[in-house]
């Protein structure tokens, strides 16, 4: 451009053609439209008149588009505005430094602007929903988090160097001179950039609500991560312990209390409180103490062992609870069941200070707005309760409430398999999961999580993080942006916990896998417990197929993209494999025997096959073609190189050739049950009529030789424990050189000295203890030690490291969900639904006989979790539809049903509850209605002694009273159906504790307060009222009949009547 064109002289350019003249007037066409504010409308006017130029208003908008010009800043530079000046920390850093850069040219930011534009986002903001397991997510603290996340040269990994001060190019900060000193240093950050910092709280807030919690990382500088992840993990750790010792010791616990359990011993007061705490700062500093070589274990025992008993003696009283001692620790009160422990972590949320030493404003997170969305989704934080009782294996809080819809989001069945725990709880947890979730949430509807695995591969993971050296990325490719296996923070054999010191000292130093030295071999614990589990989890009737496709080791041909997913066996092979290739020292493969021998037992199909590329999986793969193909497990195992497991210590080489072996021996008697039946003798067959489950479901029936093998495996892992760190891994009486020798020469699995030595007791052609423990049928699945020994020689004496369980819990769990299987049966067989029952019943027999809570009944039965109700709620059901049934015409008929006989067993079984006494009394009426009174007296006679031993558990005054007419008329009716057979006295006299009660409830009916009763509370009383009227009459002529003194005179019952009669008559009210 020539100087004589652009100097002073022609400031209008208009020896310029029109075209060019747009570049020459960009300066002054930008000035008045942003500096000066004018309109479009007026800036085309000012042009035309003050510079001769003539353009059109859409000519104006071509170039400020392609100038990049706009007069207010766009949303998304104001959101990075927010972002810029949320990381500014000094007080003194305003709003006023920001410079924005738009078309070339900067311009200072307009605060009022900025500040209306955040007002308006602030007034339309709308709260997000609470994502699934928001909390349950920061099972680590932040340097563990750091080494579990970060990976090498991934830069979207939110541990990344990012510059705290790094600002978009469009932005420009002007710090001020860190010596001067602002006004705002003294007076705080100004209105503008306090609400500019709200702003990004509630921004990084609503990240987290929304479970985006990597986006959410990447929001914040180092200092703030930190803060966020300690926060968080401060809560989970709390959520934790409450979980685990909910029901005894602290009831509260504090950063002060835990601290003092994870990290440092203290002594506590007589309040339970910390005489002085400490905080876990610095634990990372500290030596890390490892955990035990030594397992501890969990025995299982049946309830109806008989003993000599000792009496107790009386428990100590030691004025305080020692935090290092829970033999200290005092069981919590009744009155401190109040509050669940899904309140007890809302609580914790909106205190302060009640679980973490982070104070809320060094928070970069809206805590108001966190618990505004708890408030909003208490099905999420009760789900959350739920799981945290899950992963801290306690049943009493499991037992406290049905769980919430938003539970099965979370992968309950998983969750207990991930934090499988075989020294103290065993399978009791999973088997209190599968026996108490059907329907919506049976485990056949949840066998597989967000990952693609099935319950039984979270088994399988736990036996590879806890015994092998494997990474995750191994396993399964949606493990590569992590470097630990879920649920690590839990040893299966019992040598750590979450809450544990050293793995919170393990944590703390920036160690987020456990170390290679702190594992050790697929013990005899481990092995009971995986075992268990799968027992557990593949036995009820409603149980998934075992043999379903495991989500383990899938991967895609990169040729043939034909995706490449192994069957449950064929990932026990690649189990045993690295058991074998990155075992620990000691490693004697029992465990996989024992692990093929069950799932063998379970159904597991030797013969199934799949496709696979064993080079791939074996780490030899080129990639240069295809390397797939379809084999069985057995040939799967048989790829294995040989120079490879000549390579291993000797122990693993002949345990992985036994293995081989085993599965060869499985695979040869599949075929030859595929083709004639065997040659069996009837004296080892199986008798599968006793089993309650189809045998083509979950069983396949074997030979001789491999229930000799389950039923060796089961009685060595019951019997045997590694006492002392010298002592071998396998006791000699199972031998697994005799095991292979026995089964190359021929012999089976008869050579194991278990079984030469006449060891065990006696077992199923499967290998199935009879009549021991836990039963489907007469089979045993989960047997006790004393049940598999003939003789005793176990050596798990050492109490300290023992932990008895006792097995009626999961039976009557397990015996709830077959009644309510059974009811469902009969009801479907009937075309019948529940509420349609429940209307029916309401509509006729309830009105004149309440003895039933249909509110709670209807509740119950809209319940997804039916069997957490027990099982007389079932039997319930089923006695409505009993006396809802239609009169059989044959007299003789209606005591002879199999339908009655079944109910009077099912409610003779049952253990009492207030529950049973309501389908007792209808049984009761079913029987006095059909012509049964004898039988009927004798139903009502238990069920009125069971409901004045309940008497005092119930605290619902009105629903007793309720109860206590129900029966008391019911007797009158039974005495009056029976007075021409035979006279007996009534079940609820005057002097029954019942009647007692009732009366002493009872409203006169010429009371003043009487009439202002509700309608059905009148009624309820009139009926009251009646009934002990009545049976006084009825008592003075039964003992008048047997020649006895009645309480009251003939005069004075005839006129209670008859004033009865008129009251009923001048009342003129509808009376049953």
């Amino acid at each position: 451009m020539d100087n004589e064109d652009s100097g002073p002289s022609n400031p209008k350019f208009l020896h310029i053609p029109y075209d060019k003249r747009w570049n020459y007037l960009k300066e002054t066409i930008i000035r008045l439209y942003t500096e000066e504010e004018e309109k479009l409308e007026r800036l085309v006017e000012r042009m035309k008149a003050e510079y001769s130029f003539d353009a059109q208003p859409s000519a104006y908008k071509y170039r400020f588009k392609k100038w990049d010009v706009k007069k207010s800043i766009s949303s998304h530079v104001k959101t990075q505005v927010i972002k810029v000046q949320s990381k500014r920390k000094r007080d003194d850093a305003s709003t006023s430094d920001i410079t924005i850069i738009q078309g070339g040219r900067h311009k200072p930011l307009d605060k009022k602007r900025l500040k209306r534009w955040i007002d308006d986002s602030l007034r339309q903001r709308r709260l997000p929903e609470l994502a699934d397991g928001v909390f349950l997510r920061w099972n680590l603290p932040y340097k563990a988090l750091v080494a579990n996340t970060i990976q090498p040269g991934d830069p979207s990994s939110p541990f990344g160097l990012l510059s705290p001060s790094s600002s978009p190019a469009n932005i420009m900060v002007n710090s001020p001179e860190n010596s001067s000193i602002t006004p705002t240093q003294i007076f705080g950050p100004s209105p503008t950039t306090q609400l500019v910092r709200k702003q990004a709280r509630l921004d990084r807030t609503d990240l987290f609500i929304q479970g985006r919690h990597q986006d959410l990382l990447l929001k914040l500088d180092q200092d703030e991560r930190i803060v966020v992840a300690g926060w968080l993990h401060d809560f989970w750790i709390h959520s934790f312990m409450t979980a685990k010792y909910w029901g005894r010791g602290p009831q509260s616990w504090t950063p002060g209390l835990i601290a003092a359990r994870t990290f440092h011993p203290v002594e506590l007061d007589g309040r339970g409180s910390l005489a002085s705490e400490r905080s876990p700062e610095g634990a990372s500093d500290s030596t890390i103490i490892p955990p035990s070589q030594l397992c501890r274990w969990s025995i299982h025992y049946s309830n109806n062992m008989k003993y000599d008993a000792i009496p107790s003696l009386p428990p100590e009283d030691h004025g305080e609870q020692d935090i290092e001692d829970e033999s200290t620790w005092t069981q919590w009160n009744h009155s401190d069941f109040c509050r669940t422990s899904a309140d007890i972590m809302r609580s914790a949320l909106s205190s302060e200070n009640s679980f973490s030493r982070i104070l809320e404003d060094d928070l970069p997170l809206f805590k108001p707005s966190i618990l505004a969305a708890v408030g909003r989704s208490q099905g999420q934080i009760e789900a959350e309760s739920w799981a945290f009782a899950i992963m801290a294996r306690n049943l009493d809080a499991l037992d406290m409430e049905d769980p919430p819809e938003e539970l099965q989001h979370l992968y309950p069945f998983h969750l207990a398999a991930a934090y499988l725990d075989g020294a103290r709880k065993c399978c009791t947890v999973l088997d209190h999961l599968v026996s108490g979730f059907e329907e919506a949430f049976s485990v056949s509807r949840h066998y597989r999580n967000d990952l693609g695995h099935t319950v039984l591969d979270s088994l399988m993971i736990n036996i590879l993080r806890s015994h092998t050296s494997i990474s995750p990325s191994e396993v399964c490719e949606n493990f590569q942006y992590q470097n630990r296996f879920p649920g690590e923070e839990v040893d299966v054999c019992g040598r750590w916990d979450a809450d544990s010191r050293c793995i919170r000292q393990l944590y703390a130093s920036g160690q987020s896998t456990i170390p290679p030295e702190w594992k050790h071999a697929y013990c005899h614990t481990s092995v009971q417990a995986i075992c268990h589990s799968m027992m557990s989890l593949l036995t009820a009737p409603w149980s998934p197929d075992i043999n379903t496709p495991s989500g383990l080791f899938s991967r895609r041909c990169r040729w043939c993209v034909t995706d490449l997913t192994l069957l449950p066996l064929h990932t026990l092979v690649l189990v045993a494999f690295y058991l074998g290739s990155r075992g620990t020292p000691g490693e004697t493969m029992f465990g996989a025997i024992a692990t093929l021998s069950c799932m063998l037992a379970l159904g597991a199909n030797p013969r199934g096959t799949a496709n696979v590329s064993a080079p791939g999986l074996l780490g030899a793969d080129t990639g240069e073609h295809c390397t797939h193909s379809v084999v069985t497990p057995l040939e799967l195992a048989l790829l294995v190189p040989n120079e490879i497991v000549e390579s291993w210590p000797c122990e693993r080489s002949l345990g992985w050739r036994t293995f081989v072996t085993v599965l060869d021996l499985a695979s040869s008697k599949r075929d030859d049950d595929d083709g004639e039946s065997g040659q069996s003798d009837d004296n080892d067959s199986c008798d599968h009529e006793h089993r309650d489950i189809p045998t083509s479901d979950n069983f396949y029936c074997q030979d001789r030789d491999l229930g000799v093998l389950w039923a060796a495996c089961q009685t060595e892992m019951l019997t045997y424990r590694r006492l002392e760190t010298s002592d071998p891994w396998l006791s000699d009486r199972f031998d697994i050189q005799k095991l292979k020798d026995g089964i190359d020469e021929g012999f089976g699995s008869t050579n194991i000295p278990l079984y030469n030595d006449g060891k065990m007791s006696t077992f199923t052609k499967c290998g199935w203890f009879e009549d021991a423990g836990r039963v489907v049928g007469r089979i045993a699945y989960t047997p006790s030690a004393q049940k598999v020994c003939a003789s005793y020689f176990m050596n798990l004496e050492d109490w300290d490291r023992t932990t008895f369980i006792e097995k009626c819990t999961t039976d009557q769990s397990r015996g709830a969900s077959k009644l309510w299987e059974l009811a469902y049966q009969i009801l479907a067989e009937s075309g019948i639904i529940i509420p349609n029952l429940l209307d029916s019943f309401a509509d006729t027999i309830h009105k004149w006989l309440p003895i039933v809570d249909l509110d709670r009944l209807r509740r119950v039965t809209e319940s997804r979790s039916k069997t957490w109700t027990g099982s007389s709620t079932p039997a319930l059901i089923l006695a409505i539809r009993l006396i809802t049934l239609q009169p059989c015409s044959h007299r003789d008929h209606a005591g002879n049903t199999r339908f009655y006989n079944t109910m009077k067993l099912v409610t003779a079984a049952l253990q009492p509850d207030i529950v049973l006494v309501q389908a007792k009394a209808i049984l009761a009426l079913y029987e006095c209605s059909h012509g049964l009174p004898q039988q009927a007296y004798l139903t009502l006679s238990s069920t009125v002694a069971m409901a004045s031993l309940l008497e005092y558990l119930e605290q619902d005054s009105e629903t007793w009273l309720k109860y206590g007419i129900a029966l008391t008329t019911l007797d009158r009716v039974i005495f009056l159906s029976a007075v021409d057979i035979f006279l007996e006295p009534l079940m609820c006299p005057d002097t029954s504790i019942i009647c007692k009660r009732v009366q002493s409830q009872l409203v006169p009916r010429r009371s003043p307060v009487f009439p202002n009763l509700e309608p059905t509370t009148r009624k309820l009383h009139l009926m009251g009222q009646t009934a002990m009227a009545s049976g006084r009459a009825l008592q003075y002529v039964c003992f008048s009949s047997k020649g006895y003194a009645a309480a009251a005179d003939y005069s004075s019952i005839e006129a209670e009547l008859y004033q009865l009669v008129e009251d009923l008559l001048t009342r003129n009210e509808n009376h049953p």
